[in-house]
């Protein structure tokens, strides 16, 4: 598996969904999340990407743990696959681990969700946020 972490440097993601309805999106950006979305953004290439929350399974518990997982190419048509897992404690908290590394947040009622950590290969501190918006989800990844 190749990491994207590289190609993002304060790179924000567009994307459009057929996703949650806004009041729900303000409710709880964590199950906003679901739902299938086109991620563009300023040298990025396009690509589509789905959230899916486990929790919504049958005996699971009622807190969230949402997968997404996207096949791509880089701009020298390298494939590469970009993957998140987030998972929500019962405190209010959430960890992330990526493609491009993994962080927590102290918070998931404010929006955006902001997750710090450091990349896979430790070589810097890493930021991932999300903030729905309508049918916008705005996906932010910063390295260093």
């Amino acid at each position: 598996m190749r990491s994207i972490g590289p190609l993002f440097l304060a790179v924000p993601l567009l994307l459009s969904t057929t996703a949650l309805s806004p009041a729900a999106a303000a409710e709880d950006t964590l199950h906003a999340l679901q739902g299938h979305w086109h991620c563009t953004g300023t040298g990025v290439r396009p690509t589509e990407r789905s959230f899916f929350d486990v929790s919504e399974l049958p005996k699971r518990p009622a807190l969230h743990e949402i997968f997404s997982a996207a096949d791509s190419t880089d701009a020298s048509g390298v494939p590469y696959t970009s993957f998140e897992r987030i998972r929500e404690g019962d405190d209010n908290t959430a960890q992330i681990e990526s493609s491009e590394g993994s962080g927590s947040t102290s918070t998931t009622s404010a929006s955006p969700i902001r997750f710090t950590g450091r990349t896979f290969d430790d070589s810097a501190t890493l930021t991932i946020s999300y903030q729905v918006d309508d049918a916008t989800l705005r996906r932010t990844v910063t390295n260093g």
